[in-house]
Parts: C-alpha cells; structure tokens; sequence
C-alpha cells in the first residue's frame, strides 16, 4: 500500500455508503457477500504489492476490512488518512518480515 493508494478512497466511499458496506460485511448476502469483497480487496492488495505472498495478502486485507467494518459500524473513529497511513505502516513492517 502506498501513499496515493486505494485505502483512504475506499474508507470514504465505505463512509459515503454505508448501507452498502453494510450489506456487504453483515447483510443478508452473509457469508457469499464479504467472501467477495475480500476477494476484490485481495486483487487490489496484490496489485499494490507485485509479487508477495499470500500470506502478506491474506494479512494486509483481513485488517483493511476490519477498518472498513469498523468505519461502517461507527466503532473505527479515526481520519481515513489516519487509517491508511497506519495501514501502510502495517504493509512495511509485514513485508520486511515475510
């Protein structure tokens, strides 16, 4: 994840659409729904990232979605660049370590 990234226009349009988010992560699409939202989060993960593990994928985008979750669900109150600056502290520390 780098700077100009995808992660803080993702939290604000999440922010924006809040109803969508929420079908998406909690709504009656359940478990089909997130599945694919992860899936999509995965792909632009790996973009970002080139040529990385699964592992650092499967890392980075269990705690983007979790952000989103919790913008959604009000429990995440933070500046989205706040959120993906620490994000991208996140990618750094994970990459150096996989």
């Amino acid at each position: 994840m780098t700077r100009g990234g995808f992660v803080e226009p993702l939290l604000l349009h999440a922010k924006t659409h809040t109803g969508l988010y929420r079908v998406l992560l909690h709504g009656s699409g359940g478990a089909i729904a997130e599945r694919e939202f992860q899936l999509v989060v995965e792909e632009m993960l790996s973009g970002r990232l080139g040529a990385r593990t699964g592992l650092t994928v499967t890392l980075l985008s269990g705690a983007l979605i979790g952000c989103v979750r919790g913008w959604v669900d009000g429990r995440l109150v933070a500046p989205a660049g706040d959120v993906a600056a620490a994000l991208r502290r996140m990618a750094k520390a994970i990459q150096t370590t996989t």
